[in-house]
């Protein structure tokens, strides 16, 4: 059993009987039938013994699989012989008739179809004594009588063992005369085999042959020979008419070759057989004879294996359904399913060869045509393998048989023609590592040192390129790397490049040849490699302009830290540029991060401030980004921030009087937040030239406005989402402050309005109405207004009550962001915001004190405005106290090194004396006020009085 044996149809019909007579079993169907395949091989394979069920002897419970195995061959063994009835029955003919006007008569089988022509000698030999009754053949083909009957007498089993062992020595390199091998397998082979009767009845027919020798050469042409045609004047017409059948006379012509090849080596194999009864004699052959008589069984075995090797087909084709009438003509009747599936025809791998050599039409004159062609059999030596044998192994990798490539290489010695095409073969299967170890050693036979007899260069110059060996092993790994280029094998392309270099002609241009070593080791990852390469090469405008490519590769490879850790001595320029063109142009978000990358770059080289330019316009991007994609706007503001901070930090390190980057003004600039920025421009005199663009120079402060503002944002985000829709709220400093303040993010609202030079009063009133709504009522203030302040880990580690902490809190804030600077004006804000809120409660002490030094004139007149007369006179006592105690102490003695606002203390007073329903605190001091007046005019009218 072989694959081809039965047909298509066959096959199908056979496993549909089978399947039917299966179903008619008793009991349920197995699964197997009840699955539908998607190919007949599939179908067999698995429904071909589906009824045979592995049982357990009843008494030990062991499983019986010797019962089961030999149930199966016998279910198998009945579905072959299915299949052979079915193709007997097909051999019946249908029809008989002629086939063209040369009156060549054609049978039509049920799968075949089949011309009767004439044949050529093997095959009327092989037909007249096949016979099974003896027929008398011409004398002179006395020999192959003989032969014939041997094989008879020898029985199939023995010529089936024989003609393995004969495969098997054909296939191994030969260091000893055929003679000896002979006599060393006849010893082993057939003295333990063949009974001295048989051997000695074989012996006597040999010896009643005249001249063996010229017996055995005659046998010889038998195999090898060809008939020659005749040309005749109506070929040379139809050869100048379309062929009307092209394929059927190609089908023919290789079944005939096929049948002819058969018959050839039978013989052949009968021949060698022949020699191991004359072991005894053989030493008194010519030596070349023995080696003929192995090439001749080689050649024949190698076509002999190449018709039995399938060529393909095309698969199942449906019929055409026909044009769109067609079509719903057969949808109206229903009959969808009219298209039938026909399987096309299987050829061998003969048909595909005679499209390539071509052939007369007539038979047998195509065949012979085809078998002359292929040149296997003409050569005359074993220990060689001719080019037209080597021509024929590489015209089946060719066509893209590499299984019958390398069953027709195993039978040729392993010239350097023979191994080129085996490497071929391994490329071809991805055994990249045989083949450059094979190629390697290949390269010694080139050049003007190569050992290479006759036969073998014209072998190999035969599967060479332009058919002629290279002049030097150069050429010849340029050749070996450009095929590992083909296969897209960059590891051995870049090997044999590198040979190539070391064997480089003086003044050859090598650019090429550096590139592809450079690009190669890039390519698999050899960045080390690669680097050397570069900087080794001889060509400065070639490493300028692969360094970009090897960075790039890097940094997609996420190789960074190798990258950093390379010099690039003299190529600084070119991988700052490269990764600055990524920087620019890459998206942000999509690894590899060139901007980081450029970053680490000009860090670990000491250039900061090129990486706080680089990571600043990374968070423009972002910016740009975020604002064509709000929905995502925390994750993208995440990366401007840091981005900002990483910045920061780079420009922080240069010096601070010149801690500013410059960049070109982009379209972008016009849509950052600017309104309390001040960002100086260089603007050139050749600013309205041509290829002229305007720079902008941002500082440092700059900087950290933006990422304040951003942070700003970012939180508020966090905290209220709907604001997304306000995109104007989120451009205004002012307005995020305030919304922080309302959002009773204090912390974030007084850090942010100090970086963006915000004013705090807003702030400061919000949190002092905080606190006193604490104050009053803690109860009313829910917890999500106080747990950003209040539920801190800072805050809450405070004693006292939740009033206490606010005003606590309020207090450092105070101490922390107010002060001479702003002339104490939040510390005003919220002493006004509590006398607004109830102007009967009394200020907190510390807020009152620290106004009271410095701000004493501010006390009295915002007390007078909020009508808290009884403060308003406290707070005058206290400023007249006060100074004249100052008075006391510096022994001033004029009247000019003091003065008060004697104005204000006037209507202080004037205030009072209209309070009809003034305390009687109040009139106290109103009293105590008006006295110390009183003594302060007597004290300043003696010290004016007085001498100088």
């Amino acid at each position: 059993m072989r694959p081809g044996v039965f047909s298509s149809w066959t096959l199908h019909t056979a496993i549909h009987q089978y399947s039917d007579t299966c179903l008619t079993l008793p009991g349920p169907p197995p699964p197997q039938l009840l699955v539908s395949y998607a190919s007949t091989g599939e179908n067999i394979a698995a429904v071909v013994g589906c009824t045979v069920n592995l049982t357990r002897d009843p008494r030990t419970g062991a499983p019986q699989y010797d019962n089961y195995w030999n149930a199966l061959k016998r279910d198998w063994e009945g579905f072959v012989a299915r299949c052979r009835e079915i193709e007997r029955s097909a051999r019946w003919p249908l029809a008989i008739g002629l086939g063209d006007l040369k009156g060549k008569v054609t049978i039509v089988e049920r799968e075949r179809i089949g011309f009767v022509v004439g044949e050529d000698v093997p095959l009327r030999l092989q037909r007249l004594l096949s016979q099974p009754i003896p027929v008398i053949i011409e004398p002179k083909y006395v020999l192959l009588d003989i032969l014939w009957t041997l094989r008879e007498k020898l029985g199939p089993r023995f010529m089936l063992s024989l003609e393995t062992r004969l495969v098997d020595l054909a296939h191994q390199e030969i260091a000893f005369p055929y003679a000896d091998i002979i006599q060393d397998q006849a010893r082993i082979a057939f003295k333990d085999e063949i009974d001295e009767g048989l051997e000695s009845w074989i012996i006597g027919r040999l010896s009643s042959v005249y001249n063996l020798e010229n017996e055995t050469r005659f046998v010889m042409d038998v195999i090898g020979g060809f008939d020659k045609q005749v040309k005749r004047e109506e070929d040379e017409v139809e050869l100048l008419l379309p062929h009307a059948n092209v394929d059927l006379a190609r089908a023919l012509s290789a079944s005939y070759a096929t049948s002819t090849i058969n018959a050839r080596y039978d013989f052949s194999l009968l021949l060698i057989t022949m020699l191991f009864f004359l072991t005894e004699q053989l030493s008194d052959w010519e030596p070349s004879l023995l080696g003929e008589i192995f090439v001749v069984f080689r050649g024949i075995a190698m076509l002999r294996s190449t018709s039995r090797q399938p060529a393909g087909t095309s698969g199942p084709q449906s019929l055409e359904v026909g044009i769109e009438d067609d079509v719903i003509a057969k949808m109206r009747n229903m009959n969808v399913a009219s298209a039938r599936i026909r399987h096309g025809p299987s050829y061998s791998l003969l048909h595909r060869l005679l499209t390539q050599f071509g052939s007369p039409a007539d038979l047998p004159g195509a065949a012979h045509y085809l078998l002359d062609a292929t040149g296997l059999l003409q050569s005359v030596s074993p220990a060689h393998a001719s080019k037209l044998e080597v021509m024929f192994c590489e015209r089946l990798r060719l066509l893209g048989h590499r299984e019958a490539t390398r069953e027709a290489l195993a039978w040729l010695p392993r010239t350097p023609g023979v191994t080129y095409v085996l490497l071929r073969v391994w490329l071809d299967e991805g055994r990249y590592e045989d083949a450059a170890s094979v190629l390697e050693n290949l390269a010694g036979s080139f050049g003007p040192d190569g050992a290479l007899s006759f036969e073998d260069s014209e072998a190999l110059a035969g599967v060479m390129p332009q058919a002629e060996l290279f002049a030097s092993e150069f050429e010849f790994y340029l050749h070996a790397a450009a095929l590992f280029k083909s296969a897209s094998v960059a590891t051995y392309e870049v090997l044999f490049s590198q040979l190539a270099l070391s064997c480089a002609p003086p003044n050859v241009n090598t650019a090429d040849i550096w590139y592809t070593i450079m690009k190669g080791l890039t390519e698999s990852g050899l960045y080390d490699d690669a680097y050397t390469a570069m900087m080794s090469s001889p060509y400065d405008k070639l490493r300028r302009d692969f360094t970009s490519h090897l960075v790039y590769r890097m940094c997609e490879d996420h190789a960074v830290d190798r990258l950093m850790a390379l010099n690039f001595a003299g190529l600084s320029d070119e991988v700052e540029e490269a990764l600055s063109f990524k920087a620019r142009n890459a998206d942000p978000r999509i690894r590899p991060f060139y901007s980081r990358i450029l970053y680490t770059w000009y860090i670990s080289r000491g250039d900061y401030r090129n990486a706080a330019l680089t990571m600043y316009q990374r968070a423009r991007k972002l910016a740009v980004l975020k604002r064509k994609k709000p929905e995502r706007f925390i994750e993208l503001a995440e990366l401007q921030l840091e981005a900002y901070a990483v910045g920061i930090n780079a420009l922080s390190l240069v010096d601070h009087k010149s801690a500013w980057i410059v960049l070109p003004i982009g379209s972008e600039s016009g849509n950052e937040p600017r309104k309390r920025r001040k960002l100086s421009r260089h603007i050139p005199e050749g600013k309205f030239a041509l290829g002229k663009r305007d720079t902008e120079v941002v500082e440092l402060p700059d900087i950290r406005y933006e990422y304040a503002l951003l942070s700003a944002q970012v939180e508020l985000i966090r905290k209220t989402p709907m604001l997304l829709a306000s995109a104007d709220l989120l451009l205004s400093p002012d307005a995020v402050v305030l919304k922080l303040a309302h959002l009773s993010r204090f912390d974030m609202a007084l850090s942010t309005a100090r970086s963006l030079n915000v004013d705090l009063s807003d702030i400061f009133a919000h949190l002092t109405t905080q606190c006193l709504r604490l104050a009053r009522n803690p109860d009313a203030v829910s917890i999500e207004e106080s747990s950003d302040w209040l539920l801190t880990d800072k805050v809450s580690s405070w004693s006292g009550t939740p009033a206490d902490r606010g005003w606590r809190y309020l207090r450092q804030a105070l101490e922390r962001y107010d002060g001479p600077e702003t002339n104490f004006a939040y510390s005003k804000i919220a002493l006004e915001t509590v006398l607004a809120f109830d102007r009967l409660s009394a200020p907190p002490p510390w807020l009152i004190q620290s106004l009271e030094d410095l701000h004493t004139e501010y006390l009295i007149r915002t007390c007078l405005r909020y009508e808290v007369f009884e403060w308003a006179m406290e707070h005058t006592l206290t400023m007249i106290r006060k100074d004249n105690a100052r008075l006391a102490s510096e022994g001033l003695r004029t009247a000019a090194s003091s003065w008060l606002p004697y104005n204000l203390i006037d209507q202080v007073l004037l205030a009072a004396e209209s309070q009809e329903d003034l305390s009687p605190q109040g009139h106290t001091l109103r009293q105590e006020s008006q006295k110390e007046i009183s003594n302060r005019v007597s004290h300043m009218q003696k010290l004016s009085q007085s001498p100088q």
